[in-house]
């Protein structure tokens, strides 16, 4: 089993793929209806909860992770005492339940462990006659809780069943984590590489064309043309430079890290509007506010990617003169508003991606947003600007890989 799970555990297609596969040979060993696993890494304090079924047949279910409150992973704590327990319902009665139960070295724990769970685990977890738990962890690093709902195991193959799930849990995760590792150090070592590329392009090609674009504009006003053409054409060769030199910046800028830490991404949104007043002669102004940045670094890059391809629209198509970007986290909400005075839209009024105004909208900003699990609204008047709101959840706004 953890060789065909390793075997089938492609690291190219990221830490999502190989949960999947490990979800489904373990529900598929065990009969199971579906699993729910509940992480918390324990450097961050944060907690994902990840459920799954099959990947084919009739019970086959689409990998899900959603991000949790820190404090709730002491509710999926149930049975402290235990490394691996097997609970069935009485009568299908949930809070009193048959429970057996194994140590760390395998060995059975007396028969006077808790029976009741806690109200608040049984509706988080759904409904079930069977359920086996087992704990998992990385010293120093996470530890985890592993439930399987409705295993096809019958009472007296109970303690058998808890054995092996001990065994392979504590096989298959060191496997895969290993298998992870090497992801996010082929990812980090690809990302290097992107920043070099990009680094060396900023220093080297773009700063010669802007150097072309400024050359281009004292030799306009050092011409002397009876017509004026000349000067005409000159500014129209700068301007087409200039416009080059931006939109290549903009290719760098999501050339970045495909990760951002929460305790950067204050400095870096205001880097970025400061560069494009900068850079376009724009007028922005950035305004944050926030109680909690309780977001994922790969949100936050998606953030900052979001805002750039809103001033990057601001450059090209609205003739804005201002425009002001506003951040707020708060309530269990991210809201970021991106609001230029330029032309606006061809439409009147607020649309949102998902109604008959879709066509409209930032089709980018939509897809990354949606992504994130959030929402995107445009209001816009012709010749009266426009505004992109957009707003994402604090929980469920990750996406694995």
């Amino acid at each position: 089993m953890v060789a065909a799970t390793i075997d089938h555990a492609d690291v190219r297609l990221g830490l999502k793929h190989i949960m999947a596969v490990v979800f489904d040979t373990i529900v598929g060993r065990f009969g199971a209806v579906r699993a729910v696993l509940v992480v918390r890494e324990i450097s961050t304090n944060r907690v994902f909860m990840w459920q799954g079924a099959t990947l084919s047949g009739a019970s086959a279910e689409a990998l899900r992770v959603d991000r949790l409150d820190p404090r709730t992973f002491d509710k999926y704590v149930v049975v402290p005492d235990a490394d691996a327990w097997s609970a069935l319902a009485h009568g299908g009665a949930r809070d009193n339940v048959d429970l057996i139960g194994l140590d760390s070295a395998g060995d059975r724990l007396p028969n006077h462990l808790q029976t009741r769970f806690p109200e608040t685990f049984l509706a988080s977890i759904g409904p079930f006659e069977h359920l086996m738990g087992f704990v998992i962890e990385r010293q120093g690093e996470w530890t985890a809780r592993l439930f399987l709902i409705d295993p096809r195991i019958g009472r007296r193959e109970r303690l058998a069943a808890l054995e092996l799930g001990q065994r392979i849990v504590r096989r298959v995760c060191p496997a895969v984590d290993n298998v992870s590792l090497l992801h996010r150090l082929r990812s980090r070592s690809a990302s290097d590489e992107r920043t070099r590329i990009a680094r060396e392009l900023h220093d080297g090609i773009v700063q010669s064309v802007m150097g072309v674009e400024i050359q281009l504009r004292m030799l306009a006003g050092k011409s002397r043309g009876p017509s004026g053409s000349l000067d005409a054409e000159l500014n129209r060769l700068a301007d087409l430079l200039r416009s080059e030199a931006l939109s290549v910046r903009d290719m760098l800028q999501r050339m970045q890290p495909p990760n951002l830490a929460p305790e950067r991404l204050i400095d870096t949104l205001a880097e970025i509007v400061q560069r494009f007043q900068y850079e376009t002669g724009i007028n922005a102004r950035f305004i944050f506010q926030y109680d909690d940045l309780a977001l994922t670094p790969h949100t936050c890059r998606e953030i900052t990617r979001v805002v750039q391809e809103a001033l990057v629209n601001v450059r090209k198509h609205s003739g804005a003169a201002s425009v002001l970007v506003r951040f707020t986290c708060a309530d269990g909400v991210c809201r970021i508003s991106i609001a230029d005075d330029g032309r606006g839209f061809p439409s009147t009024g607020q649309q949102s991606p998902a109604g008959d105004g879709a066509r409209q909208s930032p089709r980018v900003i939509t897809e990354r947003v949606r992504l994130l699990g959030g929402d995107v609204t445009v209001e816009s008047a012709p010749n009266q600007g426009a505004r992109v709101a957009i707003s994402i959840p604090l929980t469920g706004a990750y996406v694995g890989g």
